[in-house]
């Protein structure tokens, strides 16, 4: 699911219709709208974007918070400082625990493309660590990867000159990017489009072209990869089953890509699976 950003962000910037098979579109996913609130506040004062992460991670700020937000807050003022006012009164460990954040990212900044060359993400790197993602260990029922999926959010907002032109784009993803159930009619739903599925959404259906992204540390997952060095050969079995899933789904043709850098900055290269 992580991977999906990528492929939507492309097709979309190329004018391309799509349509994701099975959960939801990657810019209309709760993690992915919660880094952009956070993007969107490194540079503009928004108290819609705070409402969305005032508890991510937990602060145990309710609704009293958001309304009490609402009415002190004044266009042209500063949001952390009203917040920090806040803070003053019944709100003090939570209000100031999201000051502190919001002003952490300001502090950073946004990052100019010199920065993002050298993989220095200021504020958007923070965001990451910010949520606090769930330790990546242990098995899940489905292929979702909360960690990726911030860190996706995270490249990909890397690649805007500013939070406005960031989130004007994901507006524009999430109208454009269909989706449709695995099990409804995928054909008729993706006839003029490119499908976007994760390897276990697309069992049992077929494509005439089909383009796979093959990175060592995503495909096999860097998690597997650990799991098999620390005596669990099964989990890298597993995706191995998964690849075979994956590249039997083309009809006509299979084209595989890969990158030098993984959704983490770290060193990729070809699936050891590819061989």
């Amino acid at each position: 699911n992580a991977m999906l950003g990528a492929f939507e962000a492309a097709c979309v910037k190329a004018l391309i219709p799509c349509v994701v098979v099975g959960g939801v579109p990657f810019f209309t996913r709760k993690e992915v709208l919660d880094v952009l609130a956070y993007a969107a506040l490194i540079q503009h004062d928004s108290v819609t974007q705070c409402e969305r992460i005032v508890n991510r991670p937990k602060r145990f700020l309710g609704k009293a918070f958001t309304d009490a937000l609402k009415g002190a807050h004044r266009g042209g003022t500063d949001i952390v400082a009203t917040i920090q006012d806040l803070a003053a009164g019944r709100f003090a460990r939570g209000a100031t625990a999201l000051a502190d954040d919001i002003a952490r990212l300001r502090a950073a900044g946004w990052p100019s493309s010199a920065d993002v060359a050298e993989h220095n993400l200021k504020g958007l790197g923070l965001i990451h660590g910010m949520l606090r993602p769930p330790p990546e260990t242990g098995e899940r029922a489905d292929d979702t990867d909360i960690a990726g999926l911030y860190a996706a959010a995270v490249a990909i907002a890397a690649t805007f000159p500013d939070a406005r032109s960031l989130v004007a784009f994901a507006m524009e993803c999430g109208a454009k990017v269909a989706g449709v159930s695995e099990t409804g009619d995928v054909q008729r739903a993706a006839q003029g489009r490119v499908t976007i599925s994760t390897i276990h959404r697309a069992k049992g259906l077929e494509w005439i072209n089909v383009f796979l992204s093959a990175s060592e540390g995503v495909f096999p997952h860097k998690r597997s990869i650990g799991a098999a060095a620390a005596g669990k050969p099964e989990r890298l079995a597993e995706e191995a089953r998964c690849f075979y899933v994956a590249v039997t789904r083309a009809r006509d043709t299979l084209t595989c890509s890969w990158s030098a850098e993984n959704l983490y900055g770290k060193e990729a290269g070809p699936s050891r699976f590819l061989d």
